[in-house]
């Protein structure tokens, strides 16, 4: 009898065994939820305790009660990048199939075999940037208790980080300067590869700053300067501006992204542009006299028929890329070249037709 009974026992076991073994999946999907950029990335780090970070992905398995396994792995292309890095894998301990969240993950029999293999110092550049920035791939793979693969679903998720924000740290709003130096620095921000400039006259205090950059015939028509975050405005004019003009200026630049991406403008800042001091001219047109007078025979010799002019007037200095000296760079060029008379080798003279 007690024989019976224990055939009987195995019997029962190894029809359940069966049973399990031909249980068969049918679907298998996950979703991530959206708005994407209101995310917090801790959500999609895989570890046993993520009962308390949002709901950032559910899992769909059907039909509920078979005995499975994932694997997974996440992958992160920052922006601007062309390849991606390796973020974190992971392999759950058998569970029985049903729907979850990853808030589910570390509760029950849903937990994270061992510890995931994560790329520390990957984890520490998406911390850094807030929020999760650029473009992640997730991909969830799900076995049968067995080890036989059942089906692979992979994701691209794309973030953009809205608290990107472009500011003018200098021109101050409402600040004077030196015609030939204008120094216009900006905030950086996270995968711009290169930003405009625009800037232009305001005619009248009425007209606002919009108004008045929008209007035609820029000073700087939306200039790139490549990945800089600081630029001279004097050498990127199309156009000279003249003393006492107040100019408006605005940086710009494009994150890349999906449907041509974001454009991100920096507010529009004002500033006023000193007129030349007659004082300050006087003293470079007697510091040109004087030096002049201190040439060698030589070069004298190819400035005579212009030194008959008593008018002569020193107006600025030019560099090779076009733009010009400030008044202090001009006074003390001419001052070095007073005391030092003999570093002028050459003179070319191309009058003005």
């Amino acid at each position: 009898m007690k024989t019976a009974k224990t055939f009987f026992i195995l019997a029962f076991v190894l029809l359940l065994g069966a049973r399990e073994v031909n249980a068969q999946l049918a679907f298998f999907d996950f979703t991530v939820n959206e708005p994407l950029p209101a995310l917090d990335f801790a959500g999609f780090i895989v570890t046993n305790d993520l009962t308390n970070t949002p709901e950032v992905f559910r899992v769909i398995i059907q039909p509920e009660g078979v005995n499975v396994f994932l694997k997974g792995s996440m992958r992160w292309r920052d922006v601007g990048q062309t390849s991606f890095v390796d973020l974190v894998s992971f392999e759950t301990i058998p569970f029985t199939s049903r729907t979850f969240t990853n808030r589910q993950l570390g509760t029950g029999d849903l937990r994270v075999k061992g510890s995931p293999n994560v790329n520390s110092v990957a984890i520490e550049n998406n911390l850094a940037k807030g929020k999760p920035v650029g473009e992640y791939e997730l991909t969830l793979e799900l076995y049968y208790a067995n080890g036989t693969l059942f089906n692979t679903v992979q994701r691209r998720l794309t973030f953009f980080n809205p608290s990107q924000t472009l500011n003018l740290i200098q021109p101050l709003q409402g600040a004077s300067f030196d015609p030939g130096t204008v120094i216009a620095t900006w905030t950086s921000l996270t995968g711009v590869n290169s930003y405009k400039i625009r800037a232009n006259v305001r005619t009248n205090p009425n007209q606002s700053l919009e108004d008045a950059l929008a209007q035609g015939n820029p000073l700087i028509n939306d200039k790139t300067v490549g990945s800089v975050t600081t630029v001279n405005l004097r050498t990127l004019l199309d156009r000279e501006w003249q003393g006492g003009n107040e100019v408006v200026v605005q940086v710009f630049a494009n994150i890349p992204g999906p449907g041509g991406g974001t454009n991100v403008f920096s507010p529009i800042v004002n500033f006023y542009v000193n007129a030349s001091s007659n004082a300050s001219l006087q003293a470079q047109n007697t510091a040109l006299q004087q030096l002049i007078s201190q040439l060698p025979p030589a070069i004298l010799n190819q400035l005579g028929p212009y030194l008959t002019n008593t008018n002569l007037q020193l107006t600025g200095i030019v560099r090779e890329d076009g733009s010009m000296l400030s008044t202090t760079e001009l006074t003390q060029i001419l001052n070095y070249l007073q005391m030092n008379p003999e570093s002028i080798v050459n003179i070319t003279i191309t009058p003005n037709n």
